[in-house]
C-alpha cells in the first residue's frame, strides 16, 4: 500500500466529505489531518474549497452518488486533473469561478467552517496525544449527534464518559453546529444528550 504525502491524505480526508453519506462525523479527524499536516486554517481552506470541492461536489447532486469510498487513484487523479484545468483559466475568471461556487455551496461552507473549528480547538491541545485524544472524543459525540453510530455509549468507562460530558455542549456544540442542516439541530442535541444521561445502556 502506498502511503500518501501529507498534503494527499488531507484532501483525501477531505473528499469523504462529498461521499453520498453520512461524514459529519468524521468532521473532527479530517480537522487532525490538517492539523498533523501543519497547515494553517487558511491553508486548509483553500485545499478544501479550491482543490476538493470543485472536483467532487457533483457526487452530492448525482441520483447514483458514490457513498461507499473513494478508489485513492482515481481520487487523486481527479483532483490534480480538476486543479490543472482551474489553473489554466484567466485568473478573473478562475475568482468569479470561485465566487459562485462559494455562493452556490452553502452545504460545503458550512462543512469547512466546522472543520476549522474544530482546528482551532485542536491547535489550544498541548501535545500531540491531546490532540488525537480530543479529536477522537469530538469524533465519538459526533457520530452521536449526527446519527451515524449506535445509540449507546455503554462501552465507555467513567474516564470517557467524563471527558465527553465536558465537551457538551460546548465547545462541540460550537465547533459542529455550523455542519446542522436546517431544522436538525434539536433533534441531534436530544440524541445526544439521551446518550450522555444515565443510565448507559
Amino acid at each position: 500500500m502506498t502511503l500518501l504525502d501529507p498534503l494527499d491524505a488531507v484532501r483525501s480526508a477531505m473528499a469523504r466529505h462529498f461521499l453520498d453519506a453520512e461524514t459529519r462525523g468524521e468532521i473532527p479527524l479530517t480537522a487532525l489531518i490538517c492539523v498533523e499536516a501543519r497547515l494553517s486554517v487558511e491553508e486548509a481552506r483553500e485545499l478544501f474549497m479550491e482543490d476538493v470541492a470543485p472536483a467532487l461536489r457533483s457526487n452530492l447532486g448525482s441520483p447514483a452518488g458514490t457513498w461507499s469510498g473513494w478508489q485513492e487513484e482515481w481520487l487523486q487523479r481527479r483532483l490534480a486533473e480538476t486543479k490543472r484545468r482551474r489553473l489554466r483559466g484567466p485568473g478573473f475568471l478562475r475568482r468569479i469561478r470561485s465566487w459562485a461556487n462559494g455562493r452556490m455551496g452553502s452545504g460545503e461552507e458550512g462543512l469547512w467552517q466546522a472543520v476549522a473549528a474544530c482546528m482551532e480547538l485542536l491547535v489550544e491541545s498541548r501535545s500531540a496525544a491531546q490532540q488525537q485524544q480530543l479529536a477522537q472524543d469530538l469524533h465519538t459525540l459526533g457520530c452521536h449527534f449526527f446519527g451515524s453510530a449506535p445509540a449507546t455509549l455503554a462501552s465507555l468507562d467513567a474516564a470517557d464518559r467524563v471527558r465527553l460530558e465536558g465537551l457538551y455542549p460546548a465547545p462541540f456544540t460550537a465547533a459542529l453546529r455550523s455542519a446542522l442542516l436546517v431544522d436538525e439541530e434539536r433533534a441531534a442535541a436530544a440524541r445526544l444528550e439521551g446518550l450522555l444521561s444515565p443510565p448507559y445502556s
